[in-house]
């Protein structure tokens, strides 16, 4: 497995090995086409409490707590960007950036989010600065 760390992202370009039985792992399919299915997705995936308000804040809010999930490491895996118009893919990258950068090494949880090697210029350009 080759992997690179960019962004605050882990780029892969192999298959990325995560133990399901010890990491809390979701999978966020490339079909997503707009920002209500990914809200829903991260809902039921992540398992979110009942007052999550499906919007960016609230997404970001959450990934900054799961509190109700044991596992140490959280990991947001993905095989493709999702489908989503520019101004949401966007949004949808720096939420998980900031979620990332927020979480410090000794804390409940390590968050990581997991993108395709193929996907990091688009995501470098989306976010236009990775510091």
């Amino acid at each position: 497995m080759t992997q690179q760390e960019n962004c605050g992202f882990l780029f892969y370009t192999d298959g990325l090995l995560f133990d399901e039985r010890q990491d809390f792992v979701v999978h966020i399919p490339p079909s997503i086409r707009d920002a209500n299915t990914l809200f829903e997705a991260f809902f039921d995936k992540l398992r979110l409490l009942g007052y999550f308000g499906f919007n960016w804040n609230a997404l970001l809010d959450c990934l900054r707590d799961l509190s109700w999930i044991e596992q140490y490491r959280v990991v947001i895996l993905h095989r493709d960007l999702p489908n989503l118009a520019k101004e949401d893919l966007s949004h949808y990258l720096d939420v998980l950036r900031e979620s990332t950068k927020s979480w410090k090494p000794g804390e409940q949880h390590k968050l990581v989010v997991a993108f395709p090697k193929s996907v990091e210029a688009t995501v470098h350009n989306l976010l236009m600065d990775c510091n």
